[in-house]
């Protein structure tokens, strides 16, 4: 008997470290491969000229998109998210923390060349976000072609180009798909995946359209975000964009008709309720959304100011009012987050309402809409949200919202950490409100979000993309924020914006 016990045991043991060399060798294999499909290591086997841009005296070109090739299918798409989990591990890993100085202009200089190299495969937020999102483009990096915020000649064609290659790239692969997602995954040299990050996108589409008007005229930043710099530098990509919207106008026509009947409910006149969305707050499950029936009125509108389809203002102008009249509270002064049975039972707020003001859908020149982002951020103020500085997403984390693995791995990611995109996008109301109200402890507030981030990028050596709740670079279990995020520029944006104001405030309110 014993002789037989000892025998299972040793079957046991051999068993045990027979899948332990199992597991490490897999997780060895993942690593190789993570690496040299990464098109940001010095040995990636990934072709990083698949879009091949020139720069001709005032004008940068488009001068050959190669076929970007898609696998999809669940081998792939399984692939792709234990490639984009091994680099978020890696980096949580990484006992390094990369500095890019410890002087604020240094700082930002160092992040524009790391983050917006013309050499660069394409535009990522930073670190181990090594693969393509394209909501980067109208979301996180909407003010990049911002050329008000120019650091020289170089920065702001190396951003132009770097914006323009991303876009013909997004439109190359998805020209071969019938579908959209959140991320474009590099698998081989010329091969991607695709997969969704939880659910598929809200906002892939708007980035798309938003990308190529933005690479035409500037018009709409400097109306959402009105200050003045003369620095004489001017969008050159005007012909390249107006080429990519002629030459995908049959898939940009498909796509926007597939987004339409999938998320457009005919009978409320809102997006789907039983339709989840991933969004910028791609870590909650949720329906019908603010943010995504913003998105989605901006979308549509996008569509038909570049003609992809017929224009029809009654119909924006009926959805911007059953919006507003679906989610704003107006005994508690703010929009409410979605539109679920605990949600409108709990009235749940959240930050991400700032996308109305990212996106023009409310605008400070309008009465109605000027009420609504005051007393918004009146809210903010009152229940601290903005402190110890912007932006939490909420108070509480609401942990059934949560996807499991955040809600095991990462519970205040996208429920009570600080971001920085919106506190800049918040930094920027303030100032905005300034403006137009002659309010001048709005712009005083403004002043305390931009002294308490510079502290942050000096601090830091870096511009983060997430805090802790009480104002520390977010670290989890598993995931640590990116501190080399080329978001700065909408740092950079707030700045430039709130040192106008003050320079020109007697101007702006007498």
């Amino acid at each position: 008997m014993q002789k037989f016990l000892n025998k299972i045991r040793h079957y046991i043991l051999r068993r045990k470290r027979a899948l332990i060399f199992l597991l490490m060798a897999f997780f060895v294999i993942l690593g190789i491969f993570s690496y040299l499909t990464n098109p940001f290591t010095r040995f990636s086997i990934f072709d990083r000229n698949l879009i091949k841009i020139s720069v001709s005296g005032n004008e940068i070109k488009i001068d050959d998109i190669k076929p970007v090739y898609v696998h999809s299918g669940p081998f792939y798409e399984s692939l792709g998210k234990l490639k984009s989990g091994w680099h978020i591990i890696v980096n949580r890993l990484d006992p390094r923390l990369k500095t890019k100085g410890f002087e604020l202009n240094e700082i930002i200089k160092n992040i524009h060349k790391e983050r917006f190299s013309e050499e660069a495969a394409f535009l990522i937020s930073g670190e181990h976000f090594s693969m393509l999102y394209p909501r980067s483009l109208g979301i996180f990096y909407h003010s990049l072609l911002d050329p008000r915020t120019a650091l020289n000649a170089k920065d702001w064609e190396n951003r132009q180009v770097i914006y323009l290659k991303t876009l013909a790239l997004i439109l190359s692969t998805y020209q071969n798909t019938d579908r959209l997602s959140t991320t474009i995954v590099p698998i081989s040299r010329k091969t991607v995946t695709l997969i969704n990050i939880y659910s598929p996108p809200s906002d892939t589409l708007y980035s798309i359209l938003y990308g190529l008007k933005s690479l035409q005229n500037t018009s709409e930043l400097e109306r959402i975000y009105p200050y003045t710099v003369s620095n004489g530098k001017k969008l050159i990509t005007t012909a390249a964009a107006k080429k990519l919207l002629v030459t995908y106008a049959g898939e940009l026509s498909k796509m926007t008709s597939n987004y339409f009947e999938e998320v457009y409910d005919k009978n409320t006149g809102l997006v789907k309720k039983d339709v989840s969305l991933s969004s910028a707050k791609d870590s909650v499950k949720r329906s019908s959304s603010f943010y995504d029936n913003v998105i989605f009125w901006k979308t549509i509108s996008l569509a038909q100011e570049l003609n992809i389809i017929e224009k029809d203002q009654t119909f924006l102008d009926q959805l911007k009012n059953r919006i507003i009249q679906k989610f704003w509270l107006e005994d508690e002064g703010y929009f409410l987050e979605e539109l679920s049975t605990q949600a409108v039972e709990e009235k749940w707020y959240s930050s991400d309402w700032l996308i109305a003001y990212q996106t023009g859908f409310l605008d400070a020149e309008n009465e109605r809409d000027l009420k609504l982002l005051t007393r918004s951020v009146e809210y903010v103020q009152l229940n601290n949200i903005d402190q110890p500085f912007g932006l939490r997403y909420q108070l509480d984390s609401r942990p059934k919202q949560l996807h499991n693995t955040v809600r095991l791995f990462a519970r205040e990611y996208g429920s009570t950490a600080i971001w920085s995109h919106w506190g800049m996008e918040y930094t920027k109301l303030l100032v905005r409100l300034s403006q137009k109200t002659g309010n001048i402890f709005y712009l005083a507030d403004a002043r305390d979000q931009l002294r308490a981030y510079i502290h942050n990028i000096e601090q830091y050596g870096g511009y983060p993309e997430v805090y802790e709740n009480e104002g520390g670079i977010f670290r989890s279990r598993v995931y640590r924020g990116v501190l080399e995020t080329g978001w700065i520029v909408n740092f950079e944006e707030a700045l430039h914006m709130y040192n106008w104001t003050k320079l020109h405030w007697n101007d702006i309110v007498y």
